[in-house]
């Protein structure tokens, strides 16, 4: 009878290793992240933050959709700066035609993007030959990228350069010039930096040590979103 015992006991103590073994390899498996070498070293990511292929152009018209609100809540103050909404064809017709607005925004985008890659090197130390400038005609999205992870502050410097460098400041001389015309201009460009102010708002709360890293664009279209990464070595 005994023997019995003893023999139920070490089946037991020998259930509870097992599942203490499952349990304590398990928890070490979902603790052990993903390693990835690039020119700069090692890191470990942390986080994922991309937008799912299924939900991408559900999400892309969302955005498209708060730029819209954007310039009306922007736009309507500006207008009763100015004194008046008749203003407006006014400023229009002083300043250049339409269709040079759509081509002043044109080159807007290409300084915008000029400007993300300025900042990578100059606050994020990365070399030229590893920023990527380009265009995804599928979904008609420029692109400036880092081939290597950005420091966390490099990056959200990098997101806001377009607005601190060209909106901000052309809003100002709107303003000074009474032209109501250069003011929605930069309305306008600034409702183009919507994507920046989104990773702006989700990183908020990212720890200074860490970095962050776009994907190069697939045949998909472009990743929208990034990855948090951890300098290993």
């Amino acid at each position: 009878m005994i023997r019995f015992f003893n023999a139920i006991n070490q089946l037991y103590s020998l259930n509870d290793t097992k599942i203490w073994y499952y349990l304590t390899n398990k928890q070490e498996s979902e603790n052990r992240m993903e390693t990835r070498e690039f020119n700069n070293g090692t890191y470990e990511e942390v986080s994922n933050h991309f937008i799912e292929a299924k939900k991408k152009d559900k999400f892309i018209l969302k955005l498209n959709l708060y730029a819209i609100l954007f310039i009306i809540v922007l736009a309507i103050p500006t207008l009763l700066l100015f004194g008046s909404f008749n203003i407006v064809i006014d400023g229009f017709e002083s300043l250049v035609p339409a269709f040079l607005y759509m081509i002043a925004f044109l080159v807007f985008v290409v300084i915008h993007e000029l400007l993300h890659g300025i900042s990578f090197i100059l606050f994020g130390k990365v070399k030229i030959k590893e920023v990527k400038f380009g265009l995804v005609l599928k979904s008609g999205m420029a692109y400036c990228i880092s081939t290597v992870p950005v420091p966390i502050k490099a990056a959200r410097i990098s997101l806001m350069m377009p607005v601190y460098a060209v909106c901000i400041p052309l809003y100002i001389v709107g303003i000074l010039l009474n032209s109501v015309g250069l003011a929605l201009l930069a309305i306008f460009f600034l409702s183009g930096s919507i994507a920046d102010f989104y990773y702006m708002w989700i990183s908020r709360k990212v720890e200074k040590e860490l970095y962050m890293f776009e994907e190069m664009p697939v045949e998909s279209g472009y990743e929208i979103g990034y990855r948090i990464y951890r300098k290993v070595k």
